[in-house]
Order: structure tokens, then C-alpha cells, then sequence
């Protein structure tokens, strides 16, 4: 674990000097100037699942930028016995179904490169960076006496950590000044679970 936070915080020190080495155009001008600032929220679909997002970027004036971003993805339980019966108990909202979930929460930090399109209200973007990944797994064992409405299986969990690395490609529409939306095709390659999912976020703050 102690190794695994070592490896996220020189990469997070990195992607930080990248950044702020970029914002210097010329040697006699270190003034950090922004275009566009906004936090972001919404959810969509991954591997076999859905998410949910926060995410907050900040974009310089020389097209770069950073982003800081936390996922949360739910989907199947990988491990689901083919016999499984849930017993008596309230489904996930989401899913539709009240079987076991796997859950991955994600946070990650990117250098953010834009790109401007024709249209002022319509910017591409593309984020890269090291991403903090704990997978949940549920795990069973039969249930030597689940009465007349429990389950047939006891669930447990086990958690486990690992670096990867996140990348999304996206695309900022502006509604107004302050408000828009993203539409983003979203991949986690990591040694724990990895993943391809999309996400739709509505967004506040100074898009234009």
C-alpha cells in the first residue's frame, strides 16, 4: 500500500511540473492565466455496469490544463454464484435487480490538453494521467441456514488497490457562459480491474 501511494504522488508531482512548465511562454512572464474553469457532475455507463462522477478542470491559456477527477462504478459481481438467491432485500436503484455489486472508486489526475473547434461554444478535449483505483469484490459462502427469506449465500467483501492509468477523450458543448455539458468515451487500465465505459456531465462554471 505504502508503495502503491508512493508511485500516485511522484506521478501527481509530475503531471503538476508539466503543467506549470508549459504555463511559461516566455522568461520574463511567469504569470499563470486560465480561459476556462468548471467543475463537473453526471453519470453514464462502463464494463457491464453504470457510473457516477465529480471532476473539476482548469484550462490555461496556452491549451493546457489539469483535471481532478472521482469515479464511482457499480456492476455485477464477478464472482455471483449461477445459483444465487438474494432472499428478501431492497434492489440497487441503478441496477434494477437486487444481486451483489462490485464497486471500483476511482480518483485520477490529468494534464488536460483542449482543442478548439470553429464554434466558440464547442471545445475537444483530452485527458491522460495516473488514477488511484480500489476495487470492492464480493465474495461467498453458502449459507447453512438462511431460514424461509435469506439468501442461500453469506456476501463479504475484500478491497484491493493498484495505479493505473486513466484516459479520457471529450467534448464541452456551452449552453451559456456558465453552464454546459460533456459527452466523454472514458478507458482505466490498471492491475486491479480494468475498464471502458462512456459519461455524460452537466457543467458549471467558465466555459467560454
Amino acid at each position: 500500500m505504502k508503495k502503491t501511494k508512493m508511485l500516485f504522488c511522484m506521478a501527481l508531482f509530475c503531471c503538476f511540473s508539466m503543467v506549470a512548465n508549459s504555463q511559461i511562454d516566455h522568461p520574463d512572464n511567469n504569470q499563470v492565466q486560465f480561459s476556462r474553469l468548471y467543475f463537473g457532475m453526471g453519470g453514464g455507463g462502463c464494463t457491464q455496469g453504470y457510473s457516477l462522477g465529480l471532476n473539476g478542470s482548469v484550462v490555461f491559456t496556452n491549451s493546457w490544463g489539469m483535471t481532478l477527477g472521482y469515479d464511482y462504478y457499480s456492476f455485477q459481481s464477478v464472482l455471483l454464484p449461477q445459483d444465487y438467491q438474494s432472499g428478501l432485500k431492497f434492489g440497487d436503484p441503478f441496477s434494477g435487480d437486487n444481486l451483489p455489486q462490485d464497486k471500483i472508486h476511482s480518483i485520477s489526475f490529468c494534464l488536460d490538453k483542449q482543442f478548439a473547434s470553429r464554434y466558440r461554444r464547442l471545445h475537444f478535449g483530452l485527458d491522460f494521467g495516473p488514477t488511484y483505483v480500489n476495487y470492492v469484490q464480493k465474495y461467498y459462502r453458502i449459507n447453512p441456514n438462511p431460514g424461509w427469506l435469506g439468501s442461500n449465500y453469506l456476501v463479504n467483501e475484500s478491497s484491493e488497490s493498484s495505479i493505473g492509468l486513466f484516459l479520457k477523450v471529450k467534448a464541452d458543448f456551452a449552453f451559456a457562459k456558465y453552464l454546459g455539458a460533456q459527452l466523454a468515451l472514458i478507458a482505466n487500465a490498471n492491475d486491479t480491474k480494468s475498464y471502458l465505459g462512456w459519461e455524460l456531465n452537466l457543467l458549471f462554471g467558465k466555459l467560454m
